[in-house]
């Protein structure tokens, strides 16, 4: 859970949204996203922190600058990530939610004793006002 909501947030920012469809072009330097974006150089460099640690973005050194990039298998693992997990039984692996899963399970096994609801049938034979 830890690792699809890391992406999420990562792909929950304007900027980062927009700076994603950038690199996903191709190879940017933080000045030529400044220009384009026309942001600062640390607030840049501060989302693409965030993206480099969802797993979303790479970089690359030569001499003083860092180049970004978006590569389409890293998206796609990313968004296939995310898919897996909201997909998957709750029975395939233990996550943050074992507490909630187990009182899931018991409403489905005794609806009417977990649920102040009554059913549509007792609802329908009440005598109309």
């Amino acid at each position: 859970m830890q690792e699809c909501l890391k992406i999420l947030r990562a792909l929950s920012g304007e900027t980062r949204m927009k700076i994603i469809r950038l690199l996903s072009q191709g190879e940017l330097c933080v000045c030529e996203m400044e220009h384009i974006l026309s942001l600062t150089q640390p607030a840049i460099s501060q989302q693409v922190r965030v993206l480099r640690e969802a797993g979303l973005a790479t970089a690359r050194r030569e001499g003083n600058w860092m180049f970004y990039q978006v590569l389409e298998e890293d998206l796609a693992r990313a968004l296939n990530k995310i898919s897996e997990y909201f997909l998957s039984s709750p029975e395939e692996g233990a996550d943050a939610m074992a507490e909630e899963w187990k009182r899931y399970t018991a409403i489905l096994e005794r609806p009417l004793e977990n649920c102040p609801r009554q059913p549509a049938s007792q609802m329908a034979s009440e005598p109309q006002e």
